[in-house]
Parts: structure tokens; sequence; C-alpha cells
């Protein structure tokens, strides 16, 4: 865990007079946080399945670019190696062969093609799993290409590493060491009878070549799967990495209990945010919202009530913008985004477009932002005459990023 990571924790829950149990939720939240701006993504394939795109030239090798980290000042990219054979996840590869999942049968390799599956055929083992799928490439949809081909909507985008040059690697999987959150306040029963046996799983997978230079102690976060840190452990020809806590959050409270805390969220925070005077009241306020939205702890949950809010008033929106600003890895469609965005940059309320200025940027939603050019320059020019300072300068920030 980093150090930051735990001072924000002991921040977050603060000092209290009598013994409180706090949830360690709110610890692996403050954990998510701080690695989230700090460890560069790359790709991993835990549970192999062998993908061929069988209209890849034989023998082809390429290189494409990944964002090492969407969250630095400057974004820097690497290259990461392509060809004609990959590894993807088990669980990607049974959602591609259900083929009433699929939209148009199409998904992303992240940052490189759109391919479709050839749904019959692929090839099982003798105990019926899957170890092998085919697909074909649509050459001309390759990531930041700028063609029509590479903006085609798809189901999903899925991490990917190729075959000739994946480096492998033993994976420690770490969950909760016990199955009850206070173990030891049982009076009839001895703490260990909580243990759980499933607290550490060992796996072997794969993981793209740039990891091959990784340090002991660096943090990396495996795209959709969780932030991993490599281990003293490791050799050269075997590097060993550890789960420090997944992407999404452990799943708890019941969706009653979650409303209930929307609803304290609303009432307590949302409608006050409009009405106090001063940044400094506001910030107190931001705070709040953060921690609360920290204690739920359904990534599902939280993305229904984002989409619900996004047809409601202004209390609705700004609720949305924090959702989307303060939960990680939220798996949000992009037609949602755009008319998330939209109303926002709509919105009567100076406090709601900036919290969308503010997303923008978090979330290098660009592509988007210049979708609404016009709306944002008809705004730059609106707020300028009323002389709102502070909205026009996140405004800007978003302007000077989609050029136009």
């Amino acid at each position: 865990y980093p150090p930051m990571a735990i001072r924000n924790f002991a921040k977050t829950i603060g000092i209290a007079k009598r013994t409180n149990l706090i949830d360690v939720s709110l610890l692996e939240f403050c954990v998510r946080e701080e690695l989230n701006k700090t460890a560069q993504r790359v790709m991993a394939v835990l549970d192999p399945v062998k993908l061929i795109i069988t209209n890849y030239p034989e023998g082809k090798e390429e290189c494409v670019l990944a964002e090492n980290n969407p969250e630095e000042k400057e974004i820097t990219y690497r290259e990461v190696p392509f060809s004609k054979e990959l590894f993807i996840e088990r669980e990607d590869a049974q959602f591609l062969l259900g083929s009433e999942n699929l939209f148009s049968g199409e998904v992303r390799l992240k940052n490189a093609y759109i391919i479709k599956i050839d749904i019959n055929n692929y090839i099982r083992d003798t105990e019926g799993a899957i170890t092998k799928i085919y697909a074909t490439y649509d050459s001309d949809s390759k990531s930041g290409s700028g063609s029509d081909a590479s903006n085609r909507k798809v189901s999903r985008t899925i991490q990917w590493v190729s075959i000739p040059h994946a480096i492998k690697a033993e994976i420690r999987l770490y969950d909760r060491l016990f199955s009850d959150e206070s173990p030891d306040t049982h009076e009839d029963k001895n703490f260990l009878e909580f243990v759980n046996k499933e607290s550490l799983k060992i796996t072997n997978g794969y993981v793209e070549k740039s990891l091959i230079n990784a340090k002991v102690g660096d943090s990396f976060q495996f795209t959709r799967i969780g932030y991993f840190c490599l281990d003293k452990d490791s050799k050269d020809n075997n590097l060993v990495f550890n789960k420090t806590v997944d992407l999404k959050v452990f799943v708890k409270d019941s969706s009653a209990d979650y409303d209930k805390k929307i609803n304290f969220i609303s009432r307590n925070f949302i409608n006050k945010y409009f009405k106090v005077d001063g940044y400094n009241e506001r910030e107190k306020l931001r705070e709040e919202i953060k921690n609360e939205i920290a204690r739920i702890n359904d990534i599902s949950f939280l993305e229904n009530i984002f989409v619900k809010k996004i047809d409601n008033d202004k209390a609705s929106l700004l609720l949305a913008n924090f959702i989307y600003q303060y939960s990680d890895n939220l798996d949000i469609n992009k037609d949602s985004l755009i008319k998330f965005y939209k109303m926002s940059l709509n919105s009567g309320s100076e406090f709601v477009r900036t919290q969308t200025y503010i997303n923008f940027e978090k979330h290098n939603d660009f592509d988007i932002a210049f979708n609404f050019k016009d709306t944002l320059h008809l705004l730059e020019i609106k707020i300028k005459e009323n002389k709102k300072s502070n909205e026009i300068d996140y405004l800007e920030k978003v302007l000077s990023k989609i050029k136009v």
C-alpha cells in the first residue's frame, strides 16, 4: 500500500472519542485513489485463451501506442507489440462467443483494432474449456487513426497480450483474510473460524513486454483487473506480482442500503452545495460527498444511479458529476456520457457546468468535448459577459485541449 494512501485514509476517518469500526472498503478506496494517480497502466491476461486474427498478415508485427497514465499532467506513451496471435481473458472469450451479448459482433482490442469474432470457429479442450478462438480485424479501425472505422461503436474494449512477446508471470491474488468484518467480536466462536480459505490464489498469466524492466515495489494497474505490485520474489525469468486491490469494490450492502446513502448525500450535501457562500465551504462539502460515495461498495449500483440522474434537475446533475468524478472505473457507454455532458452543459447552474469541465479533464473525455465545441464557445462568451472568472478558468482549460 502506498504511504500516501494510508495517510489519506487516516485523514478521512479522523479521530473519534469512542471505539469505531471502519469498513475496510474505505481504506481500499484511498488506495485506489492514490494508485489511480501514480500507477502506470499496462495490459495483462491472468486466465489466457488464444485469439488468432485470421486475416492479419502472417509474420507481420507492429507496435501500437498506449497511454502510460491518463492522470498525468503531460500524457506519456509507450509502444506495445501487436501480432496475429494474442492472449485474451477467458471471461472475454466466453462473452465474445455468446452472440446474443454482442453489439454488431465486434469488440475493440485496447489501443489497437476492432475485431469481429467467428462464433462458429473455436476449440475446446477435453474438459470443455475454451482454448482458442478466431476473429477477423478491420485494418482501417486502428485506435487513434481518426478514420470513420476507428470511431465505430462496439460492445466493449478488451485487453490482450501479443503471444510472441508475452512475459510469463506468477500472479498472487489476495482477498479478504476474514469472511466476517469483525471476527473477534463473536463470544461463542473462535476468530479463526472466520478465516477465508480463498484469501490467496496463485495463478500463472502473461503480461506485456514493457514489464520486463519493472523494479521490485513498482505498482501497475492491470487494465480492467486491478492494481498490482512487483514482489521481491521476482527473478529475471519469473516475474511475481501481488494484487494490492481490485478495480471494482467488494460488495457488502444491499441496494436498499445504497439508496438510503444516495438520498443522504442528496439531502445533506448536494442541496447545500448550491446555497453555501465561499470556496472553502464548498470544498468541505466536496470532501464529505467524496467520502460518502466511497462508502458505496457497488460499482454497478453507482453506474445505474449515474444514468438515472442525467435526465433530472440541477441537483441530480451535480450528483451525477460527483459520482463520475469520485468513482473509479465506472463502465458508462458513450451514448450515456454524451447525454450526461449535454445536459450538464445546458444546465443553468454554474456549479454543474464547472464540475462538468473538471470531469472532461479528469476522464480525458476531450473527444466528447469536441462534439460540444459550439456550446462551449457560446458559454465562453456568456460567462465573460457575466464576469464569472472561476468558471471561465475551468472552461478555457477544456477549450485549450480541444484546440478549436
